[in-house]
């Protein structure tokens, strides 16, 4: 090869092919991760009004169920009840009751009021009649409400939880 002919490869100031295929790559790399996190963004966005919508719902039914409660009665908690909207059939929602359960605070503790040292005390005895009386008049008058919204074209759920008083409950104080 001739030396004029190597110095002119050597000094040509153009990229040569591999060059142009490394720039490509990189490129290629970083279009590909940004439409990727761009698609991520957009299939988010679509979640979030979706869950927006499926919370919207659920306050509705929890509204319309605290302005006008149903008869607090222990056949609320047998079956859930499914029921769809009538403004958009797309969406049901399910409504679970349940009674407030206060447990006995003696028997977490480990220790009954009612027993010292083997003996019964005349406060140990009151102090048992109080919180049974209380925890009675507390489960009758607090009552949980779960609601699920789901939608059926995509089967996304949102589930919301309320307590709500029962305004017909009379406060009893028994044996005191």
């Amino acid at each position: 090869m001739r030396r004029s002919t190597f110095k002119n490869i050597l000094n040509n100031q153009g990229m040569t092919l591999l060059e142009v295929m490394i720039a490509l790559a990189i490129f290629s790399v970083f279009i590909v991760s940004y439409m990727v996190s761009q698609g991520y963004s957009i299939k988010d966005s679509t979640d979030l009004k979706e869950d927006i919508k499926l919370r919207a719902l659920c306050l509705q039914v929890i509204d319309e169920t605290t302005v006008t409660p149903p008869i607090f009665r222990e056949s609320l908690t047998l079956t859930p009840e499914t029921k769809k909207f009538e403004d958009d059939e797309d969406y049901s929602y399910t409504v679970i009751w349940k009674r407030l359960v206060i447990p006995d605070i003696s028997k977490i503790q480990g220790s009954d009021p009612l027993e010292q040292d083997g003996k019964q005390s005349r406060e140990g005895v009151i102090q048992k009649k109080i919180f049974d009386n209380v925890k009675k008049n507390l489960e009758e008058m607090i009552w949980q409400m779960e609601v699920t919204v789901e939608s059926q074209l995509t089967k996304n759920k949102f589930i919301l939880s309320t307590w709500l008083y029962n305004d017909k409950a009379k406060v009893k104080l028994d044996g005191l």
